[in-house]
């Protein structure tokens, strides 16, 4: 995976959380839409770490 699409990912992480964090009477809908689309993110992005761990030249920065 690029480095580039994994730190879009990891951005895209950290701004719905602060959405859902930030965002008051939100449709229970669109509560819902946001969270699962969080965990569908976080399982694609441990799931290529697994399938591509970092090599010891390389170590991650990633953390869950």
């Amino acid at each position: 995976m690029s480095k580039a699409l994994r730190n879009s990912r990891q951005i895209t992480i950290e701004r719905l959380r602060e959405f859902l964090k930030e965002s008051v009477n939100l449709e229970p809908e669109l509560e819902q839409f946001i969270k699962t689309l969080l965990l569908t993110l976080e399982f694609s992005e441990q799931e290529n770490f697994n399938q591509f761990p970092p090599s010891p030249d390389h170590p991650s920065k990633f953390q869950h």
